[in-house]
Formats: C-alpha cells, sequence, structure tokens
C-alpha cells in the first residue's frame, strides 16, 4: 500500500517529466499534476482505498489523475511515468537543475546538438556550439557554464550508484555508532532518500559530547518549521527520532498567523523537541528582539549557560511587552490574523491575474511563492528588473534554494492599497514584456 507521501513523489516526478515532454512547464497536464499535489497536499483523510470517484471529488484531482492515483496505488506504477523514465533517464533530467535551462530549451539542445547529460553540454560548451543556436548567444553560453561550476554538477563521474553508496552509508553509520558518546548514527539525504545515485553520503548523528565525537563524526537534530506546519509533516520528522534518534527542532514562530485549521505543535506528538517561538510575528513585536525556546528538561542547563554568556538577559520593558501581549493582546492578534488573510487573498488573485503561477496557497505566515518562470529562469535578474523598472520589491526564489529558482517571493505584510498598487505596477511591466 502506497503512502501519501509516495503518491506526492510519484505525481512530483510525473510534473517534472512532462514539462520535458510537453516543453513547457505550463503545460495543461503539468498543471494537472501540480493541482493534484497540492489537493493530496491539504487532503486530511487517508488515500488509500479510494475509487474514483472519491477521488474526483477532491477539488484538484481530474480523472486522468486520479487513474494514475489508483494504478499506483493497486500495482505500485504508473505506465506513464515508466515511458517518461525511460525518454528522460537521471543524467538528463539533472540539466533541469541549471538557471536558464527550460523544458524548451533542453529540447533543443537535445535534437540540435546530442546534449544528453552535463558532460555532453559541458563539452557543447566548451565547443563554443551552443551560441550558434536559436535564442541562444555567447553571454548565455558563458552564463551556463559558469552555473554548472557554482552548483556543483560535475556529471557522472562525480556521482555514484545507490547500490555502490548504500553498504558504504550502512557501514559508516556503524562505525560512528560504535563509539562511546555517540547516542546514534543514521545516514539521511540522498541515501535515505534511497536516490539513484549520490553525490555524497550524508550521516546524522547524535552525542552528548560532540567534542569528543570531532575526529570520527559529529552532532545532530532533525529541523522541522514553517507557518502553518501541518501534523503529517511533524509526523514524518518524528520517525526519524524515534528510538534515540536525532532530538528534533521546530521552528513556531509564525504559530498564530494559521488561515485553515489550528497550528499543531511538535510537542503534541513527542518531548525530544526544542520549540523555537517568539512575539515578532503574531504580535507584530519585531524591534523589540523577544522569543524563547521549550528544551527537554536535560538541556535546559546547557541553554542557560549559552544564554548567559551571549545576552545577560532581556530588557525588563521588552518583558513587560511580552506580558501584556499575552494578557491583553489576544483579540487584537486574532484581528490582524483576519486582516493577513485578506491581503491574501487580494495578493493570490492580483498575482494569478498578472499572469504569475500559484500553485500553492501559503495557508500561514504572510508570503507567497509566485512561479515566474515563464519569464525567466534567473529569479536575481528578474527582481533586479522588476525593481529597477516599477519600482516593486520581491525576493528571488534562488534565496531559498535550487528548487525555487525562476520563483519570486511576495510579502502581503503592506496595507491593502500598497499591494494593488504594486500589482497594478508588476500587471504593466508584464504586459510590456509580452
Amino acid at each position: 500500500m502506497a503512502s501519501r507521501l509516495d503518491h506526492l513523489r510519484m505525481l512530483a516526478e510525473l510534473a517534472k517529466l512532462t514539462a520535458l515532454d510537453e516543453g513547457s512547464p505550463q503545460a495543461f497536464r503539468v498543471r494537472a499534476y501540480e493541482n493534484a499535489i497540492h489537493a493530496l497536499e491539504g487532503h486530511t483523510g487517508e488515500i488509500s482505498g479510494l475509487d474514483k470517484a472519491q477521488l474526483t471529488e477532491i477539488n484538484g484531482i481530474g480523472p486522468s489523475t486520479a487513474d494514475k492515483i489508483i494504478e499506483f496505488e493497486t500495482t505500485g506504477r504508473v505506465a506513464k511515468l515508466d515511458a517518461l523514465r525511460e525518454k528522460y533517464p537521471p543524467a538528463f533530467v539533472e540539466l533541469t537543475k541549471i538557471p536558464g535551462l527550460g523544458p524548451k530549451t533542453l529540447k533543443l539542445l537535445r535534437s540540435e546538438l546530442g546534449v544528453e547529460d552535463i558532460d555532453g553540454l559541458r563539452a557543447a560548451i566548451e565547443a563554443e556550439r551552443l551560441r550558434e543556436l536559436p535564442g541562444m548567444g555567447k553571454i548565455s553560453e558563458e552564463k551556463m557554464g559558469r552555473a554548472i561550476e557554482r552548483l556543483g554538477l560535475h556529471g557522472k563521474d562525480r556521482r555514484t550508484p545507490l547500490v555502490e553508496a548504500l553498504p558504504l552509508a550502512r557501514a559508516l553509520a556503524a562505525r560512528l555508532g560504535a563509539l562511546a558518546s555517540v547516542v546514534a548514527a543514521v545516514p539521511c539525504g540522498s541515501v535515505r532518500r534511497f536516490a539513484e545515485s549520490v553525490g555524497d553520503i550524508d550521516i546524522v548523528v547524535v552525542t552528548d559530547d560532540p567534542v569528543a565525537v570531532a575526529g570520527g563524526g559529529g552532532g545532530g537534530a532533525a529541523a522541522t518549521g514553517g507557518g502553518g506546519q501541518q501534523a503529517r509533516e511533524q509526523e514524518g520528522a518524528l520517525e526519524l527520532a524515534r528510538d534515540g534518534g536525532p532530538l528534533i527542532v521546530s521552528d513556531e514562530i509564525y504559530h498564530g498567523l494559521s488561515y485553515g485549521g489550528r497550528d499543531r505543535s511538535i510537542l503534541e506528538f513527542t518531548d525530544r523537541a526544542f520549540v523555537l517561538n517568539g512575539f515578532s510575528k503574531a504580535y507584530a513585536m519585531t524591534g523589540y528582539r523577544l522569543g524563547y525556546v521549550i528544551a527537554p528538561s536535560s538541556h535546559i542547563r546547557a541553554l542557560q549557560r549559552l544564554y548567559g554568556n551571549f545576552f545577560i538577559s532581556t530588557n525588563e520593558f521588552v518583558q513587560w511587552a511580552g506580558v501584556t501581549a499575552l494578557r491583553e493582546a489576544g483579540e487584537e492578534s486574532r484581528r490582524f490574523r483576519a486582516i493577513f488573510d485578506e491581503r491574501r487573498r487580494v495578493m493570490i488573485a492580483g498575482l494569478r491575474a498578472i499572469g504569475l503561477g500559484v500553485g500553492f496557497e501559503p495557508t500561514g505566515a504572510f508570503y507567497v511563492l509566485a512561479n515566474a518562470r515563464h519569464l525567466s529562469k534567473d529569479s536575481v535578474s528578474l527582481a533586479y528588473e522588476i525593481l529597477e523598472s516599477c519600482h516593486v520589491g520581491v525576493t528571488p526564489g534562488a534565496a531559498f534554494g535550487a528548487n525555487a529558482e525562476g520563483y519570486l517571493r511576495f510579502s502581503y505584510a503592506a496595507s491593502l492599497d500598497r499591494i494593488q498598487e504594486g500589482l497594478a505596477r508588476l500587471g504593466r511591466f508584464l504586459a510590456a514584456k509580452r
């Protein structure tokens, strides 16, 4: 029986490979798979055992996608996905990590230059063949070469098949776990995800004495966090922490700013966790720099020593401000949450209206990540262009990792008037680019 995570991974791979096949991340089938992913992420019930009629009742899942979910549930495979995997092997898919290489360009590189992997692309760049292609040039070719080095993409010679890496990872973990001061050592990263190939081996080591282990390992913790974090994500982190696994660090600073259901704390699931929270978000007390940590009792004394040496104490008036917020500002905090929710809806509708993709609607905090890959795969350059052209500040997706490249982050912490004015300026800018 496939888990929810298995279904999400299957649909994500289908979306990625279909974008390559269709030549566009905005193709209908791609959007259909992405909508299904968001639908399953937000669905609170079980997926296993649902028939086609029940699946299509979930908003965002169409009949064709429902068929694939059922096929995957009953056989563990999807014929369409198997065909796409054969057509687009992992070495070719890895090319999508390079900024500026969208599905359309990749099709061109494959058909015109026979590029099948990083090594083939590097050879084409070194031979100055990319600049001869339509829409390319010397500058684009040089930027692509720099991107390959910056992202650490070194081709087949730098990755190891899982069948070879897995025994080594397990042996290393066992060696570290045998050290006297090590509580647990667990392989993670690509090995734990059973990726087809591994660039390096990552091992989480849990120890009460990291200095003593420094010669052969290090300390470890599993990190969780984010606004409106769902219980299923916390349960996933909890699995890693079971049976003496790493402690969990849960960032719950956006609790109080969730728009769909109640906030869930990791402490509902385990006491082997450090909870980080504060007053800057829900109580709009950013400048006061007031926060707190809830920790296992065995670690409190160590935290006190660190706190006393680094900070001494929080200013008295700031402490009183926090006490007042807790005692008297609950209703005001709820009022602001309703205001943020209204701004959220206006921002999402406005971004979609001007042609930016919002596949996942945020359920917490005050940010929206919008897909702008049809405009540019270089989100930093696009953000600068928007700032200089229409004086609207956005955050490039590259700031949040390679998977967010091509996206832009928008904040709805401003007033409705400023949000609407910013959207209007951005709409005019995008219309001029078409």
